[in-house]
């Protein structure tokens, strides 16, 4: 049987999608990349305002997993083109193809314009041409606990469920088990098939892009700063107390980037550590600890099953309005479209101002920093909250590693419910004694 595996901006190694592809031993797959920018004029547009750290990041994400493939003997064949609905014709009637993969991203808001573009050629030519065909969406959605969780209180309940060895049948344990052992010996292993493009220009504009020294250079820096969301870094380090930590500029995950661009599994994390925590001695790893740090993960989870239902959500969401309708709170939303009346004191809107330029020039903020400064610029005198949250959207986007989420998206809208009647819980002082205060008090 033959496969063409799709990517959309996220190249996780440790992904759902390899793990079944190696299982097949009667699979021929070809591994396809087709860049956004390349077929999308308004991403094209918005690519070049981003801020090039942020870029240049996203290039090294995807320049790392081309690199690991070369060094098992396979290649990810990046391919330009203005009509990727032609290309995706013309592979499958040359290659004859029984399913399409498509490794849906955890992060990245490319995967909606993409399944769109699928649901558009299902009917304009998929159904008629290929009447076996199949698309298959491999998503990152946690394996055994990451399904219908909606709800915050879900969220708990499912990072208690996923820390309790009770709730797992042998042969849940046993997959699981599977799974992470697979990527840890490195079994990687399938039928490889490279395709072939047209080479008259004029056959819709198709180009392919060979992996390059530039590309071995952004691998290589990037390694540095992958090896954060590997099981044994974050047992060994970030996992050290993590939950009295979290909100600290040095406490977090530190992953969230490497998350958004796919370079890094959620599946793969949770599992190793679940398993590492379930065969180590108690002492060696705190529970309370594992329990917010998976939390965590499956907060995003949440985030992106909220984004799942508004697929329209793209870089910057024409539907905006619909999404914060269908997100808050009636009173929460009516209170986004009214300026603002009370004047905010002057050091709330010194501090927002330091965490604004700590993200503008480091590219992340600790979720406190983030909730302070959302809800700061969400509540300004004579501001309407609707406009604050585009600024927000804007600001993420352009300068923040994990811009460009459904995870940001949410967050930003989320501060508007948490805005909504009353200025902040927090003071600048209390939000400073969360904080590694050195790092922003100075700017005070």
């Amino acid at each position: 049987m033959r496969v063409l595996v799709l990517f959309d901006h996220s190249f996780r190694f440790t992904s759902k999608l390899f793990y079944e592809l190696a299982k097949r031993k009667d699979l021929e797959a070809s591994l396809i990349y087709i860049p956004r920018p390349s077929y999308d004029k308004a991403c094209k547009e918005f690519y070049k305002s981003v801020n090039q750290d942020v870029l240049n990041y996203y290039k090294a994400s995807l320049a790392h997993f081309r690199s690991e493939l070369r060094s098992l003997g396979y290649d990810l064949q990046v391919i330009r083109t203005d009509s990727p609905r032609s290309l995706l014709k013309y592979l499958l009637t040359k290659y004859k193809y029984d399913e399409v993969w498509l490794d849906k991203s955890y992060y990245a808001a490319e995967t909606a314009s993409f399944t769109a573009l699928f649901d558009s050629l299902s009917v304009e030519f998929l159904e008629r041409a290929f009447t076996d065909f199949k698309l298959r969406i491999l998503n990152s959605d946690l394996l055994l606990y990451g399904r219908n969780i909606a709800t915050y209180k879900q969220v708990s309940s499912a990072a208690s469920h996923l820390l309790d060895a009770k709730q797992y049948p042998p042969e849940e344990l046993a997959e699981m088990r599977a799974y992470v052992e697979f990527f840890l010996n490195n079994k990687l292993s399938f039928n490889y098939l490279p395709v072939e493009v047209p080479t008259d220009p004029h056959d819709f504009n198709v180009s392919e892009v060979p992996y390059n020294e530039e590309e071995l250079k952004l691998s290589e820096a990037f390694t540095n700063d992958l090896r954060i969301s590997q099981p044994s870094y974050i047992i060994h380090n970030s996992l050290v107390n993590y939950a009295p930590n979290r909100n600290k500029a040095t406490g977090g995950t530190g992953i969230s980037g490497i998350l958004q661009h796919g370079a890094a599994d959620p599946n793969y994390i949770v599992y190793s550590l679940i398993l590492h925590y379930l065969e180590c001695s108690p002492e060696n790893i705190n529970y309370l600890d594992l329990y917010a740090y998976i939390r965590q993960l499956l907060f995003r989870n949440k985030n992106i099953r909220l984004a799942q239902n508004a697929p329209n959500m793209c870089l910057l969401p024409k539907n905006l309005e619909l999404i914060c309708r269908s997100y808050l709170s009636a009173p929460a939303y009516t209170n986004l479209f009214l300026p603002q009346e009370r004047p905010l004191p002057s050091e709330y809107e010194k501090l927002a101002e330091v965490f604004e330029e700590y993200l503008k020039t480091y590219h992340t903020l600790p979720n406190r920093a983030r909730m302070f400064h959302a809800s700061v610029v969400l509540t300004r005198q004579g501001c309407r909250p609707i406009d604050g949250i585009k600024y927000l959207l804007d600001l993420y986007n352009n300068y923040a590693y994990d811009g460009q989420s459904p995870n940001t998206y949410y967050s930003i809208i989320g501060s508007a419910e948490f805005s909504y009647g009353r200025i902040l819980r927090y003071n600048p002082a209390s939000t400073l004694a969360h904080l590694d205060s050195e790092l922003f008090s100075l700017a005070l």
